[in-house]
């Protein structure tokens, strides 16, 4: 394999899409791409997709976390409260979020280094 493999989607169970397709809208500006009959709802950043769906018996809700990359952490702290998860000066800078959910959210200006 020539290219390494991409994250396109990611998918949280919820007791709520509604309120956390929001939360998802007004903090980080995704946009719901999708819906299905059964209440799930499907929103992107333009580049990977995030599935919210239903509660189902049996499974618990959420998932560990996942990471979000952005240009300023300002709108975000607008949004919602933030708290430093990892910072490596001149390196790194990565704060967490909480949504409406208890979802860990990983924020970041920078990426990784490879």
């Amino acid at each position: 394999m020539s290219e390494k493999a991409k994250i396109r989607h990611i998918a949280l169970r919820c007791s709520n899409p509604d309120a956390l397709a929001s939360f998802y809208e007004k903090t980080f500006g995704f946009t719901i791409v999708g819906r299905t009959p059964g209440g799930a709802i499907y929103l992107s950043d333009g580049y990977v997709n995030l599935a919210l769906l239903t509660p189902k018996e049996g499974r618990p809700f959420g998932i560990d976390h996942f990471g979000v990359q952005v240009d300023s952490f300002e709108p975000v702290k607008a949004q919602t409260k933030v708290e430093a998860a990892y910072q490596v000066p001149g390196q790194h800078s990565e704060y967490m979020v909480r949504d409406t959910e208890g979802n860990r959210v990983d924020v970041m200006i920078d990426d990784w280094p490879h």
